[in-house]
Formats: C-alpha cells, structure tokens, sequence
C-alpha cells in the first residue's frame, strides 16, 4: 500500500470515527447547529478524497428523511455534496440535486443562498468547460450577494478568473484573481488564499511572466503543505511542472507532472487526471517519446470525451496532432485537428483556438497547402493578448511560406519580426533563467521529497490496512485522534527547522550571487571607462600622441581580454569541466622558465626578481601549461603589488614527499585577517595591495583551484621580506600511486 493510500485510510477512519460519535450522541433533526465544527472536517475531506466524503454526507442527509430547511447544515452539505459529485465527474447527478435545491431555496434560512448555488452551479458548469454559462450564474451572484459573505464574494471573483484565462483575457483574469487574494488576506483565509494564489501563477505562466509565476505558485505549496492538503500539493507540483516544461526542463517538468497524476489517481477527479495525463504526453512528445506520449494522451483523451468537457478535449486532440504529425499520419493529424477546432470554438476557449490553428497549419504545411497554413496563421496574428512565443512561431513559418512563394520581401518582414520576437524571449529566458528557480524550486522539492519520506516512515509501524475501526468504538477513535495529533504536532515542528535552514541557504546563495554579478560588473567597467575616455579623446581630436592613444586602447582591451579569459576559466573549473592533460615533468624547469619570461618584466619597474632552484629533480605528475599558469600568477602578483625597487624571491625544495614552490616580496604586506581571503575570486585587500594595476582579481582563486586539481595545496603568510608569502605543495612522482590522468575534482 502506497503513502497516500495509507495517509487517506487514516483520514477517513478519523473522519468516520468524529461521525460516529456525533451520530450516535446528536440527532440530526433536532441539533442541526451542532454539526457546524463537524462540517469544517468535512470540507478538508472533500478536498482531499471526494469519494469517502460523498459517502459521509449521504450519511447524514440520510439520517432524518424530512430535512431540515431551515438548517445552515442541511444546505452546506447538500452544496458539499453537488461539489463531490462534480469533482467525481457525475455531472447529471449534480444538475439534478441543482434542481432539487432550487425547487426549495426559498425555504432555506440564507439570505445568500440564492447566490451560494449560483456559484456551485458555476462551478459544475466550468467543470465541463461551459464557460459562458458559468459567467452568467456568477455575474449574477455577484449582484445578489450581500457584501457580508466576503469569502462568497471572493470564490465568486476566483471562478471569474478562472473564465478569463480560460478566455485568453488575461488583464481580466488578474483582476478578478487579486480581488479574490486581497479578500482572503483581509479575513485570513489561509486555505482560500492558497488556491487563489495557484490561480494568478497560472494566469502569469500564461502571460510568459515566470518570475511572478514561480512566486505564486511557491507561496501556494508552502501554505498548502502546511495544511497537508493533498490536492492543493498535487495543483502546484503540477503548475510547477509547467514551468520546467516552458523552461524546457523536461525530465524535471516530467517528475513534477508523474507526481500529480499519482495524487490525482487516488483522489478520483477525472479532470484533473486528464490534464496530468496530457501534460506527461507533452513531455514525452517534446523528447521524442511519440508512442508513449500518444498512449498518455488517448488516455486522457478518452477521459474528456466521457465528461463531455470540449475545450479540454480539443486541447488533447492538438497535442495528438502534434504526435500524429511526428509519426508521419498526416491524414489522421488533419481530422483531429479539424475535431479540435470545432470543439474549441464551441467551447469558446480562445486559447485553446490559438493551440489549435498552429497544430491545424503545421498539418497544411505537411501536405504542402501553403495558402491554406498561411490563412490560419494569418488570422491568428489577429487575435488579441498573443503571447511571444505564439507569434515567434508564427513569424518563423510565415517567413517560410513567403520565401517558397517567392515574395521575398514579405519573407523578410517576417523574418525581422520573428527575430525582434526572439530577442524578447531570449531576454525573458535570461531573466527568468537568473531568477532563483534553481535555488528556491530545487529547495522546495527536495523540502517535499523529505516531508514524504518522514511520513513513509511515521506511518509504516503501524499495520493500518489490518485496523478495523467501528462506528460503536468512541474510545478507540479518540486514541487514533490523540495520535494523530501527536503526529501531526511532531511533523510541523519539523516542518519549520527545515523551512528555516532552506530559507538561509537560499538567501546565502543569492546573496553570493549577487555579490559576484556586483564585482564582476565592477571590474569589466574598470578598463571599459579608460577605453571609453581614450576613444573620445581620439574622436574630438584632443589626445597629442596618437601612437600613445593606440598603446592605451590596445592596453585597456589586452586588460579586458585577460579578465574574460580569467573569467571563463574560473567558470570551468567551478563547472568541473576543465581537464588537465598529465604527464611526469621537473617543477624547477618551470620555475626557470617563468623566471627568465618576467625578469624584463621586473627590470622595468627596477625591482629585483631571483630565483633559488633546488638541487634535487622535483619530478610531479602535472599538466605542464597549469602549473606555469600558477607560478605566472604568483610572480605576476608579487611584480603589481610591491613597490618599486622591491625585491622578489621564489625558491624550490624537496620536503618530506612534496616538492615546495615559495614565492615571497617585500612591502607592503597584507593584513593577517586577509591571509585566508585572498585565493577568493575577485577579492580586494582593504589597503596597499588593492591597487588597480591591471590584474582581473582572479589569478589566485584560478592558481588555488589548479593546485587542488593536481591534488596539492597552496597557502598564504606574511614574508620575512616584508611582504606576502605564497607557498605551493605539490606531490612528487613517486608518492601519487599512480594517479590517473584526471579531471580537475568532482
């Protein structure tokens, strides 16, 4: 038996347990009332498993033949009970008890009860995807309601948005959705508010905003977790499986989508098990996957069309005939394509429509019927609110078309419209690609997958499948009550330590983050506003010396050149993609060479360079171009930041079994507070040695992680010389065992 199975029998053993006790202590037709705290229960039930709440509320309305009109119950749960059987898909058994409640409304004591099955009439409706009938009955509740039932007024706003997206309105769709947020935030709905806030991530997804729509979508789970509400979990792991897929993170978007179909299975919405089942057949289509992406799409298919929902219908018939298509079925591409555009402009679902005509055209363009591809890509140019992608692709093929035509000059005014198209998704990429989803959404997930896993493991001890709780055992259920309290006190406190040392670790990764884009931005603007200023002295003909003019240019772009390459080699070796090429070699030799390349070097700034080599062979197994890059650095470190007439000294020697490279300079010095910060990338010493001599800011950081790479070590002090102290262990030969030749550590 699976967490869920398990987590749901518990629910519904408590749930039946409250109500066994209340229906053997209260009569239904005398102490309506005292069932009020007993409906709040219940309500979470319907949420989470409609099935076992519809058999609770046939129990109770059951249990008094006559019912009591007049009871606030009584109407609550007749309404609860229309909700499960739409949530459950038995539509005409819903209309029906519309129809029995109408027949007595005015009997009920409600001033808002006219309004209240409006609303669950509206709700039902856009179960099939009626749209327009919907809105009539929630605009019409929307004028009878009195403004005191805020949380009627503010589902009425949320099934409005929800009209609007489905509508491509979305302008309207966020209106009403934060109307339907601000009422929750006012009377602290908690519940409410994380349903609303999945409805106005999704109308952002659909816009192309991604950052505000991770955001809501987040805030959603947290508050949904917290209320361990199941279906609210298996919304926004869906929504969030979106994301990736427009994100084009396939085999994340697919995990998220397979998790909300599992959810959906066990709590019994046909609706929403359709939609994971399309949405998995997406994925697997966009990698290529077309046989089983056709299998995840009949079965949602066939789902649809028994609830007779067109819009949806259509919707999975334009992602058939995008796989159709793959396979090469072009005349069965064609029929469904044309079936999905007859039920999508039923339905009236203009976003649908759009989905539908790009799959139509791309069928055209299979069968070589230009004309008739262009006109459905054309009209679709016209259709208001058309998200940038949509058009791109639009663009692209009409670019196409044109050309094969030979008009090329319509073809090129497509063309430029197409790249203009993708220069704003490839700005909106950038951004949202930045934003923090592979800090806060990869948290949140792995946050889930261990609030799972604890609660896999609180609940298998007991052998739950085996418990046989009955109505009589009052005792035995409120045992299971008090444990289940006990479990559930536990798991929140929990809950919180985890969400505190996510939250940390997120904002110090962001913080990093930041302070890196800073510094890096610092220092390309260096050599950039010296550049700039040459240049503009050339231009307006105010530098003397031309020739200098030109040595500076080439000097500010050389300074630039070395810092992007610093840049892009420490991205490397943090990516752990920067290889090292092996092989035995004399670190004196190297040490030699870099010796005789920066004497010059150090004759110009008159300091004084030498060079003590041990007499030993220091025989290492090293990558000949990285170590001569470190002891580079170093020496090219100890020219820029000792004074003129300075001295420097590198020596080598044999300790132990490591050969020791030392490179040290007189003044000035660095701080001792320092010693350990200055192998950081573009770190900055806070006095004399923070000059701006040219240097990227990265060499030691590169230097530091190319010694660890040939398994080394590289450490700083302060010189009896006056200044820094650099020394550099590295393995001899003999003493690696034969390390293979290797990338840089993993």
């Amino acid at each position: 038996m699976g967490f869920f199975a398990v987590l749901n029998r518990v629910r519904l053993l408590f749930v039946q347990a409250l109500f066994t006790l209340f229906l053997l202590l209260t009569p239904f037709s005398t102490h309506a009332s005292a069932l009020l705290p007993t409906l709040e229960t219940l309500k979470l039930l319907l949420t989470d498993n409609p099935s076992v709440a519809l058999e609770e509320i046939d129990t109770l309305l059951n249990k008094n033949t006559t019912p009591t009109y007049l009871s606030a119950a009584w109407f609550k749960l007749s309404l609860m009970k229309i909700e499960a059987h739409s949530l459950l898909g038995h539509y005409e058994t819903a209309y029906q008890a519309i129809d029995e409640l109408n027949q007595v409304l005015d009997k009920v004591a409600d001033p808002d009860a006219k309004s209240k099955l409006l609303l669950s009439h509206a709700t039902v409706l856009l179960s099939q995807n009626r749209a327009t009938e919907a809105e009539e009955k929630l605009e019409l509740a929307l004028n009878t309601t009195s403004q005191a039932d805020e949380r009627l007024i503010a589902d009425i706003h949320d099934r409005l948005a929800h009209i609007n997206r489905f509508r491509a309105n979305y302008r309207s769709a966020l209106n009403h959705a934060e109307q339907a947020i601000q009422i929750a935030k006012r009377i602290n709905d908690v519940p409410r508010l994380a349903g609303f806030y999945n409805q106005i991530g999704i109308v952002y997804d659909y816009m192309g905003q991604i950052e505000q729509a991770i955001s809501f979508h987040e805030q959603s789970l947290m508050l949904q977790r917290k209320r361990n509400n199941q279906q609210g979990i298996s919304n926004s792991l869906y929504n969030i499986g979106e994301l990736y897929r427009d994100l084009e993170e396939f085999p994340l978007a697919l995990s998220h989508f397979e998790q909300a179909l599992r959810v959906d299975k066990l709590l019994g919405n046909p609706r929403h098990i359709a939609n994971s089942y399309g949405k998995i057949g997406q994925v697997l289509y966009q990698q290529g996957e077309y046989k089983q992406a056709q299998v995840f799409i009949l079965n949602g298919l066939a789902l649809t069309k028994k609830m007779e929902a067109d819009s949806d219908t259509a919707w999975q018939l334009s992602n058939l005939v995008n796989v159709q298509l793959a396979q090469g079925d072009v005349n069965e591409a064609l029929n469904s394509a044309n079936e999905a555009l007859t039920l999508a402009i039923k339905s009236g679902a203009n976003r649908t429509e759009r989905t539908v005509r790009l799959a139509l055209a791309n069928v055209y363009l299979a069968q070589d019927k230009s004309e008739d591809a262009k006109e459905q890509l054309e009209l679709l140019l016209k259709q208001p609110q058309l998200g940038t992608q949509t058009q791109s692709d639009i663009h692209k093929q009409l670019a196409a078309i044109y050309q094969q035509a030979g008009e090329f000059e319509a073809a090129l005014a497509q063309l430029k419209q197409y790249q203009q198209a993708q220069t704003e998704l490839k700005k909106v990429s950038d951004k949202n690609k930045a934003y923090k989803m592979a800090l806060n959404i990869e948290l949140v997930k792995k946050e889930q997958a261990l609030s799972l896993l604890q609660k896999e493991q609180s609940l298998q001890q007991a052998n739950l499948e085996n418990l046989k709780l009955q109505r009589g055992l009052a005792i035995a259920s409120a045992l299971l009550l008090l444990a289940g309290l006990a479990i559930y006190f536990l798991r929140q406190r929990q809950k919180q330590k985890l969400e505190a040392l996510e939250q940390h670790m997120a904002a110090r990764a962001l913080e990093q983050k930041n302070q890196l884009l800073a510094d890096i931005s610092h220092e390309l603007r260096t050599p950039l506003t010296g550049l700039k200023l040459t240049i503009e002295a050339m231009q307006f003909n105010i530098e003397p010396d031309i020739d200098v003019a030109y040595k500076k240019v080439n000097s500010k772009i050389n300074q630039l050149d070395t810092l992007i390459s610093d840049i892009y080699q420490s991205a490397r070796f943090d990516n752990n993609v920067m290889s090292l090429e092996l092989r035995p070699l004399d670190i004196n030799t190297i040490v030699k060479d870099c010796c005789s390349e920066l004497t010059p070097v150090f004759a110009k700034k008159q300091q004084s360079l030498r060079c003590n080599l041990s007499e030993q062979v220091l025989l290492v197994e090293g990558d000949p171009q990285r170590l001569k890059q470190v002891i580079l650095n170093l020496l090219r470190n100890s020219h820029f930041y000792t004074d003129a007439a300075g001295t420097s000294l590198i020596h080598t020697r044999l300790v132990d079994s490591y050969a020791i490279i030392t490179v040290e300079d007189s003044s000035p010095g660095v701080a001792t507070s320092e010693l350990d910060k200055i192998f950081e990338r573009l770190y900055r010493c806070e006095h004399s040695r923070s000059r701006d001599l040219g240097g990227s800011g990265l060499g030691l950081a590169i230097s530091k992680h190319i010694v660890l790479a040939h398994h080394g070590s590289i450490n700083a002090n302060h010189s009896p010389l006056g200044g820094l102290l650099v020394e550099v262990k590295l393995p001899i030969k003999s003493a690696q065992n034969d390390i293979g030749h290797a990338k840089s550590p993993q």
